[in-house]
């Protein structure tokens, strides 16, 4: 199955705490990890498969794009 980029934008939309540099929940680390994985959950069907390494790695690379964007 494709990535479906619209809900990927949707599911970020919905977690503010990633975007939203205004909010407090975003220099909050344990509100951005749920936020990632609340995306992650959705956009990835097989996330809950995954063992949590796996898991952590994916998150990571997320946080990791999300931060060479805004350099």
């Amino acid at each position: 199955m494709p990535f479906d980029t619209e809900q990927f934008i949707l599911e970020i939309q919905q977690n503010n705490c990633i975007w939203d540099k205004q909010a407090k929940s975003h220099h909050d680390l344990q509100q951005l990890h749920v936020g990632w994985t609340n995306v992650a959950k959705t956009c990835s069907e097989k996330f809950e498969e995954l063992d949590d390494s796996k898991k952590a790695e994916k998150r990571q690379k997320k946080v990791r794009f999300h931060i060479i964007i805004y350099l």
